[in-house]
């Protein structure tokens, strides 16, 4: 996730670079952090959530962001437990190398004996800003999950992972 300093100053406190999350063997998300302008090399940064198995999705939402100069929240879902969790944490994580993730919600697929195995993408899409998730369940279908103003929600069942 390409990131820009406060107000899209690079000289303004937090500097621009990169965020990226993975999963570690201890089944834990953990950011780390490049600060390009610096020309510093990765940084390993604040761990969070349990039992990850999967890779998880991340992107930066409009949520927060008062201008174009002003950076939206990280949005973040991931398959933990053959559930989705949802994970955010504002658009940039402060002070440089810890950032307070908070899950703000957990949701199982509405298939019978069913499990979500990964999540494969995440936008914000322009109709009402909703995320927009797509899992694969562990059957091999495919399912849509969007989050509108009334929450997360199951959408239809599509297709199949070869």
């Amino acid at each position: 996730m390409q990131r820009w300093a406060t107000n899209g100053a690079p000289d303004v406190n937090l500097p621009a670079g990169l965020d990226y999350v993975c999963v570690t063997n201890g089944k834990v998300m953990q950011r780390w952090f490049r600060d390009d302008i610096n020309n510093k090399p990765w940084a390993a940064c604040e761990t969070f959530g349990s039992n990850v198995e999967s890779p998880p999705v991340m992107i930066r939402s409009e949520y927060g962001a008062s201008s174009e100069t002003v950076p939206g929240n990280y949005e973040l879902c991931v398959a933990v437990n053959g559930l989705i969790e949802h994970w955010w944490t504002s658009g940039n994580p402060e002070p440089g190398l810890t950032a307070s993730w908070s899950r703000s919600a957990t949701v199982a697929t509405n298939q019978a004996g069913r499990k979500v195995k990964q999540v494969l993408g995440l936008v914000e899409g322009s109709f009402g800003f909703d995320l927009e998730v797509v899992a694969e369940l562990d059957n091999g279908g495919l399912q849509h999950f969007y989050r509108d103003g009334s929450g997360w929600q199951c959408g239809p069942v599509f297709g199949t992972v070869n």
